[in-house]
């Protein structure tokens, strides 16, 4: 079983590793892939401008010594235009053409294709419309269409410089699989340093999980956590929870023994003084003894009783689910009322009860187990107080809490027992507690009573000046309860 809970835990979610190794890559990969594209699109459209502007400053040139003759097409002044045509287009590698008014071409790079009509788009806009130049870009190559008006002629003619891109696009291809090449080195580069950060990163992890595993067989050996600040954060609070665990067992352990221990002893008891009366011979044996064996047992039987009715209230009170009976309660008559009923136990050992209450308090409580807890404070105050001692209880309240507060004159408790006070079976002074009758549960079942009113208890004491609960519990309980007035 311990088997298959291991691997449905090792089934949910994935390796810190390879999360690591992943994201370690996606860091590499994403810049290398975003700068080869953003470098193809740069280095085309550089190679792209650089190709208009000389062509641009060519037709310029041209367009403007046009502009100083009055005939382009005569031979002498044509041939001029010719030689500049020429040298400009072998400058890019291209063709330039001079287009008539009537789109008829009068120059021509390409000696062979002279003396023809031409009807690009371009020469068609410019000298149908306005415009004064026009620009075609295409994968393969750049057209720039200038409008040329020669002098005193009226007329308009158009200058078309052709170039091609595929060189520059060879070039341009060049550079792409040089950097692809690059960038495929650089990704190995960067696989293998994922790989061997996310295998370091995951060396602390995968101790601290192993670690763990060794909890889970039931060793009690400390997880270690190092290199990083959470993961030894982490293991300090594990091992501290572990360590909680391990008390709680021990103290449920403890408290098994302790039961045992306290139903034994008075059965114990019983069985001692059955015994002795069955020893006797019969006939011979006082009334009176047999009287006081009798009442010896009837006692034992009481103390017996006493201790499985506190179990069963410390069980009730233990149970995350137990239900209070919420109610509107005066605390003030209540707390009247409980001094009342246990003023002939004060007056045993001439204790005087003292109540003081500051205000009038009204707070929606469990009034049965909120007397219950007042209660055992209260007759522990008495018990274990001095002849002619007082215990005072008094009462007070805020906007949100009220207070109860049992102050006794009594022995005190030693300063290293106020804390176990509240454990179930501790005693002060067992010998004491065990004449007094009482059980070692009271103060347990109090604590409890107090949280399941979202209360705080605490104690303060001094050995020979006397003890004091102080008691904290909020006024309004109503968003724990149910529309009837009850709830947890």
């Amino acid at each position: 079983m311990k088997e298959k809970d291991k691997s449905v835990r090792r089934a949910h979610g994935l390796p810190f590793r390879l999360v690591m190794f992943l994201v370690l890559l996606l860091i590499g990969i994403i810049p290398m892939i975003v700068y080869l594209f953003g470098m193809s699109r740069s280095v085309r459209d550089a190679l792209v401008n650089e190709t208009k502007e000389r062509m641009y400053s060519e037709c310029s040139n041209i367009a403007q010594f046009i502009s100083y003759i009055a005939a382009p097409e005569d031979s002498a002044v044509l041939s001029d235009v010719h030689s500049q045509m020429v040298d400009s287009a072998k400058l890019l590698n291209g063709r330039m053409l001079l287009v008539d008014p009537s789109y008829r071409s009068i120059a021509d790079t390409y000696e062979y294709d002279r003396a023809h009509y031409v009807a690009y788009q371009g020469v068609l806009s410019l000298l149908s419309t306005d415009r004064e130049s026009i620009t075609e870009v295409s994968e393969s190559n750049i057209r720039y269409y200038l409008k040329v008006t020669p002098k005193d002629s009226g007329k308009n003619y158009v200058l078309c410089f052709m170039a091609p891109l595929q060189t520059k696009i060879t070039l341009m291809s060049a550079i792409r699989q040089k950097s692809i090449l690059l960038m495929t080195i650089i990704l190995l580069v960067t696989v293998c340093v994922g790989f061997y950060f996310a295998f370091m990163l995951g060396r602390p992890l995968k101790a601290l999980k192993d670690s763990s595993i060794s909890l889970y067989d039931g060793q009690r050996e400390d997880i270690v956590g190092k290199h990083y600040t959470e993961l030894v954060e982490t293991s300090e609070t594990v091992n501290e929870l572990m360590e909680q665990l391990h008390a709680i067992d021990a103290s449920r352990k403890e408290f098994v023994s302790n039961v045992s221990h306290e139903l034994k002893t008075p059965i114990t008891s019983i069985r001692v003084l059955a015994d002795s009366l069955m020893s006797m011979p019969k006939g011979e044996v006082p009334i009176d003894l047999y009287e006081d064996f009798m009442t010896d047992i009837s006692d034992e039987l009481n103390r017996e009783a006493k201790i499985i009715d506190d179990l069963l209230t410390l069980v009730r009170t233990d149970e995350s689910n137990t239900t209070l009976n919420y109610s509107m309660v005066d605390i003030h008559a209540m707390l009247e009322g409980l001094l009342k009923r246990l003023q002939p136990l004060a007056g045993k050992k001439n204790v005087e009860l003292v109540l003081e209450s500051f205000r009038r308090v009204d707070a929606l409580v469990d009034e049965v187990k909120l007397v219950l807890a007042i209660s055992n404070l209260v007759e522990n105050a008495i018990k274990y107080n001095r002849e002619s001692g007082h215990v005072r209880v008094s009462l007070n309240a805020d906007h949100k809490y009220f207070y109860i507060k049992v102050e006794d004159s009594g022995f005190g408790i030693p300063a290293e027992s106020q804390t176990k006070i509240f454990e179930r079976f501790y005693r002060v002074d067992k010998a004491r507690s065990r004449e007094m009758g009482g059980t070692g549960l009271g103060l347990a079942i109090t604590r409890n009573i107090v949280q399941m009113h979202k209360g705080i208890i605490r104690v303060f004491s001094k050995e020979n000046e006397g003890t004091t609960f102080t008691v904290r519990i909020p006024l309004n309980n109503i968003a724990d309860s149910n529309p009837e007035g009850s709830g947890e």
